[in-house]
């Protein structure tokens, strides 16, 4: 290929999905088994949806861990509380 030349949609929507991050790879293989392959125009549109799903999903496991703690967030707010309720006893001991 040669400074100028024209490239293929295939080619574009192929070096789409190659540059996609491995967060991408089963969105990438899936693209990869349809026949036809997308055009680049449909392809950019269908990683658009992706992309808006994939952000929708983080902000509901955002939301879940926010609003229950886990893991190590929950041992956090169990020692804060142990913390509290020793500084009330303290307190009233005084």
């Amino acid at each position: 290929m040669n400074v100028g030349d024209k490239v293929s949609d295939n080619r574009m929507a192929l070096q789409l999905l190659k540059g996609l991050s491995d967060e991408y790879k089963s969105f990438r293989t899936s693209v990869r088994h349809l026949k036809p392959l997308p055009s680049f125009d449909e392809l950019r549109s269908i990683l658009e949806l992706e992309e808006q799903s994939n952000a929708s999903n983080l902000l509901t496991e955002v939301h879940e861990e926010v609003a229950t703690p886990t893991g190590w967030w929950q041992e956090v707010w169990k020692r804060k509380t142990q913390l509290r309720q020793g500084q009330r006893q303290c307190r009233r001991s005084q």
